[in-house]
């Protein structure tokens, strides 16, 4: 173990860069230009997607989020659901406009054209994965009662079908947290694909407006983002609530809770967070041990669509010294053992309100390691589950996962 702690105060340090300023959901890859961002911009950035790995790659199929702020919010806490976003008035609309070289399918180039549509290829969210403000009209906190409209080249309008005064989405999570992330990507079904849009080649430039007007057409608010398509982004890990929230959300019968989501939870001081288990309702089952999703580099994966090869055999090893530190080592050998012989492939920390309650990284011996599958069959890419423990001091406590040569994800738990 002691070759883990040296390479974990490598990666403490590498961390320590990379994640400065880092936004709440993952490392965004895309920047905000400021000179042509309008004043007030309301968008932070373009983001991979957090189910592939290569979204944002150049010359792959486009597959985003794109991340709002929340006014007044300090842009690392935006996915608080205590942090409203954004709405668009009853009768008004938010355009979403690709631009740069941002190319569409069917229209710059001779590839099957794929319309963008509500629930399918566009989704709009509360700021956590899998936390939809679906478009379908239902009594369910999840439902927002909208229509996708696509003009056939880069234009997508959002047009609420109800609500009211300025909230024109429908449904508790619109209505109190509000949108945060507009996320587009190809169709998914069973096989994945194909996508409206492909990003352009390496090195230049895609752009995303986003505009929103009230019902007499006046600009309310607006922003831009703009993102260099690079060649490699490498592994990627993303939090993901696949497995806890409630299924076939976008029906309209169905009833989620208000909150479907490891990041945010509130907790008591000293609190275990350690259940990997959904309850009857999401709720019951709290708290949950934080989620993550493991995606291998997009260059090893068998095509651009899921489902996606994951990182298999991968667990924590807790550093005996500093419990808030610790390693994500990969099993190399294959002997379902993690021990000196194997690898390290990224690093976890907890920070807490102050040096006194960093709050601890849990080693949980009788969980079963990562398991992936081939990219053809079996699970989408791998899902790692990191327990611990918050410590006493009330506050927000911080727990980022970090890949080598990929990117870092952080999730937040408030102690009350």
């Amino acid at each position: 173990m002691d070759s883990y702690r040296k390479l974990l105060g490598l990666g403490i340090a590498l961390f320590i860069i990379l994640t400065a300023g880092c936004q709440p959901i993952q490392a965004p890859a895309a920047s905000v230009s400021a000179a042509a961002a309008p004043d007030n911009n309301i968008l932070l950035g373009i983001i991979n997607a957090p189910t592939t790995p290569g979204g944002i790659v150049a010359d792959l199929p486009t597959s985003i989020n794109v991340l709002m702020n929340a006014p007044g919010t300090d842009d690392r806490y935006v996915s608080d659901p205590a942090a409203f976003g954004h709405q668009i008035p009853a009768g008004g609309r938010m355009e979403i406009e690709f631009g740069g070289s941002y190319v569409r399918n069917g229209v710059d180039n001779d590839a099957e054209f794929v319309p963008v549509d509500s629930n399918t290829t566009l989704i709009l969210l509360d700021g956590n994965p899998q936390n939809a403000i679906a478009a379908s009209a239902g009594s369910g906190p999840q439902h927002g009662n909208y229509t996708v409209e696509d003009d056939g080249d880069k234009l997508i309008t959002v047009r609420p079908n109800g609500g009211s005064g300025d909230k024109g989405i429908e449904g508790e999570r619109a209505q109190k947290v509000g949108i945060k992330t507009i996320h587009l990507t190809p169709t998914f079904g069973s096989p994945v694909g194909p996508p409206p849009f492909q990003n352009g080649p390496a090195g230049s430039e895609g752009t995303i407006a986003v505009r929103i007007y009230n019902a007499d057409g006046d600009l309310l608010e607006s922003g831009l983002a703009t993102l260099e398509f690079p060649t490699s982004i490498g592994p990627q890990i993303s939090p993901i609530n696949i497995g806890l929230v409630t299924p076939m959300m976008f029906s309209p019968d169905v009833v989620t809770d208000f909150i479907e989501a490891t990041n945010f939870q509130h907790v008591a001081p000293g609190t275990q967070l350690v259940n990997m288990t959904m309850g009857e309702t999401f709720s019951t089952g709290q708290p949950y041990a934080l989620r993550f999703l493991l995606l291998d580099a997009i260059e090893n994966q068998p095509d651009p669509y899921s489902p996606m090869i994951g990182i298999p055999g991968v667990g924590v090893v807790v550093n005996e010294d500093d419990p808030a530190t610790a390693s994500l080592v990969q099993d190399a050998n294959g002997d379902g053992v993690l021990d000196e012989s194997d690898t390290v492939v990224g690093d976890v920390t907890i920070s807490g309100p102050s040096a006194e309650s960093q709050g601890r990284i849990l080693a949980m011996p009788d969980w079963p390691l990562t398991v992936s599958g081939d990219g053809v069959e079996g699970p989408p890419g791998s899902f790692l589950n990191v327990a611990i423990e918050v410590g006493t001091e009330s506050g927000v406590y911080a727990t980022t996962v970090s890949l080598d040569g990929g990117n870092s994800a952080t999730l937040y738990t408030v102690v009350d």
